[in-house]
């Protein structure tokens, strides 16, 4: 409330030391309205949209979804037990996902209450990192074990014929009627010492989850690990091999899968955000990089120093050129303005490895 009124009373200075109209009455009428507008309008703007937040604590590992907005910070606590290390979070047709890799789960949440509506097990050791979801159908990759399940939501079943695809697949998204699964083609051997090789994407039928065509990506795409889809493109987040080989992000025509554009964006980047107009980078430590989704060009690189040292897990957009920062290692949200710089920010008091806008 305090934040309203700062700003009503800095309103209030600025239209009476302009105002030279002869009739005080009407300057002081003119004035009340120009107060109610503006109170009318940052009410929308302080308590502004919702979020959803997904936490992985790391003891015990079982994580919560919570939900946050710019005004009240953390509006409702620990609603929903997600499971062990709970990877990512998806928002469709009225409910919340959550693919968990201990638990080997899917749980599925209704937005508003955030009852719990059902959990699907996955097979064992399989590893679940992300989910796409289609209607009653929803797909999960299984990072250990180089396939993706088709759940049937409405029966809480996991079909038994898997997708087979390249190996330890991380990233799946839609795109039209196919389904994209983001192969990071990383292996390591029992001392992890591993191989990183040229990632790739396995493109898989919505009708049948069959596999319609693997797409190699480029050269110097290694370790593949997230891909998002929308009407502008598929976008791909090439991690590196943690040494010589940095980061890159991948813009793909939607129909052919053919490479539209390539920017370089260095360091180790682990996260992968697709807003209206801009694309959001980050990772652990590494703090934002963002690209413009129409150029597909880099426009702040790491070295701008946007939360330089920070975490970014996940980035969503709110209201007025907005964005929210969901943070790991700093356990909470930031809210960054138009310029980047830092206008609110809510501890959870947990490792936040997602957030996504409630529509």
């Amino acid at each position: 409330m305090a934040r309203k009124w700062i700003a009503l009373i800095g309103l209030m200075a600025v239209t009476l030391n302009g105002c030279f109209v002869d009739d005080v009455k009407t300057a002081v009428n003119n004035l009340e309205n120009e107060l109610e507008n503006a109170a009318n309008a940052l009410t929308e703007v302080v308590g502004g949209p919702e979020f959803a937040v997904l936490t992985q604590p790391p003891s015990p590992t079982l994580g919560e979804l919570l939900l946050v907005d710019q005004e009240s910070g953390i509006i409702a606590d620990g609603l929903a037990d997600i499971g062990d290390v709970p990877n990512r979070l998806r928002i469709a047709g009225g409910k919340a996902y959550v693919a968990s890799s201990l638990s080997n789960t899917l749980r599925v949440f209704t937005l508003g209450s955030l009852a719990a509506d059902k959990t699907i097990d996955l097979p064992a050791g399989a590893n679940p990192m992300d989910v796409a979801v289609d209607g009653d159908t929803a797909w999960v990759t299984g990072l250990l074990t180089n396939a993706l399940y088709t759940v049937d939501l409405a029966g809480g079943s996991v079909d038994s014929q898997t997708t087979p695809t390249g190996i330890q697949p991380t990233g799946v998204a839609l795109n039209g009627d196919d389904v994209v699964v983001a192969n990071t083609n990383v292996s390591c051997d029992a001392n992890f010492v591993c191989t990183y090789d040229t990632g790739s994407l396995t493109i898989a039928a919505t009708t049948d989850s069959s596999v319609v065509t693997t797409v190699t990506l480029d050269d110097g795409c290694v370790n593949a690990q997230w891909v998002e889809a929308d009407s502008s493109g598929v976008y791909v987040l090439c991690t590196g091999n943690y040494d010589d080989v940095p980061g890159v992000a991948l813009k793909l025509d939607a129909g052919d899968y053919s490479q539209i554009g390539k920017v370089d964006v260095g360091g180790f980047p682990g996260s992968l955000s697709v807003g209206a107009g801009k694309i959001y980078v980050g990772g652990f430590a590494s703090g934002l990089a963002v690209i413009d989704k129409l150029s597909f060009s880099l426009t702040t690189p790491f070295s701008d120093g946007v939360l330089s040292g920070e975490d970014v897990s996940r980035v969503a957009e709110g209201d007025l050129g907005t964005i929210w920062v969901a943070q790991w290692t700093q356990k909470g949200v930031k809210v960054l303005g138009p310029d980047y710089a830092v206008s609110a920010s809510t501890d959870v008091g947990s490792q936040v490895q997602d957030i996504v806008r409630l529509p």
